[in-house]
């Protein structure tokens, strides 16, 4: 019996150190003052961490969604080469479009 005692204790030792770290984290979260650091939104709107508006410029880039389930082009120019094109045409944002038959 004596044995069931002690871990019996050191259980509700535990929850109560658990229940005395949670209630301090609480505090510290509830203590910092919540301000946008790097990126986040504003409504509908995406800031980048100086505060100024994002503005999406996208490209599709194809084939994912085809048979072949590679996207376009990659048979004629390495990867790095083509993402550094997307980039020097002022693009900041890639869809690849794909299906998945499930």
């Amino acid at each position: 019996m004596p044995q069931t005692k002690s871990i019996a204790m050191r259980t509700l030792l535990r929850s109560q150190r658990s229940a005395i770290l949670i209630v301090f984290c609480f505090m510290i979260f509830v203590a910092t003052p919540l301000s946008a650091t790097g990126w986040h939104t504003s409504g509908v709107q995406i800031d980048n961490p100086s505060g100024a508006p994002f503005v999406v410029t996208g490209v599709n880039w194809y084939g994912f969604e085809t048979t072949n389930y590679v996207v376009h082009g990659m048979y004629t120019k390495d990867y790095t080469f083509i993402l550094n094109e997307v980039k020097q045409f002022g693009f900041n944002t890639i869809r690849l479009p794909s299906r998945f038959n499930l």
